[in-house]
């Protein structure tokens, strides 16, 4: 079983795994570069660079004989890519990583099969990656996943929340690679954009994923309610 974490940029999606993975019952897989690496039996591989290039091939050989399975996806990806107003570099960045997350899946789905894997920001992630700050473009989760319904049907989804200005004071303080110096949107629109987004996932018809729920967290993160919330999601 696959479940993935999505959500607005600072929401605080890997803090809440790191927090909650230990305790959880079940005991699920975290996903990772050291569960691929470790087993194609090259963990013993140490500079952090050579890890990343070598876990991003196995993935994209995993990926590769599905080609045909994501190409609608993937060149929908790259035509909507093409009228975002970012750097060729970010632009091929966020294709690899749509790529990656393909590769992941059916990395998971080959070698997992019995086991509960929680992904951070997997195929569900995608259409926060494909987000035009600028406002030009709308992005619409139900058509992005409708090519992919033998893929995405197989997946739990939890969507994390939390009030916007959270978010904000968060960003603000530490930044994120797609707020900088010298683009034509403020940060008030990125915000804005992810919240159009969430809002759109919330008014997904079901039957899309194989379950979406939302997380709303407060102020004070609740630990020991997010942990129950994981449980109840992997036992339906």
């Amino acid at each position: 079983m696959i479940i993935e974490i999505t959500g607005e940029p600072g929401v605080g999606k890997t803090t809440v795994l790191r927090e909650i993975y230990d305790k959880i019952k079940s005991k699920p897989i975290l996903f990772s570069d050291d569960l691929v690496l470790k087993h194609f039996k090259l963990n013993f591989i140490a500079p952090v660079f050579l890890r990343r290039i070598l876990t991003d091939i196995l993935l994209f050989l995993m990926f590769l004989p599905h080609f045909k399975k994501y190409k609608a996806l993937l060149f929908s990806t790259i035509k909507g890519l093409k009228d975002t107003n970012e750097s060729k570099r970010f632009k091929m960045n966020i294709l690899r990583n749509t790529i990656l997350k393909f590769g992941r899946f059916e990395f998971i789905s080959k070698y997992f099969t019995q086991k509960i894997v929680l992904v951070d920001e997997g195929i569900s992630h995608i259409p926060f990656n494909l987000i035009d700050y600028t406002g030009r473009r709308n992005i619409d989760p139900e058509s992005i996943f409708t090519p992919l319904a033998t893929v995405v049907s197989q997946i739990k989804v939890i969507i994390l929340h939390q009030k916007l200005i959270n978010i904000s004071h968060r960003l603000a303080r530490r930044g994120h690679k797609r707020i900088k110096q010298g683009k034509d949107y403020s940060l008030e629109q990125f915000l804005h954009r992810n919240s159009q987004l969430v809002e759109a996932y919330r008014g997904m018809p079901a039957g899309i994923f194989l379950s979406k729920n939302m997380l709303e967290l407060d102020d004070k993160i609740d630990y020991e309610s997010i942990i129950h919330f994981f449980e109840r999601t992997i036992e339906k």
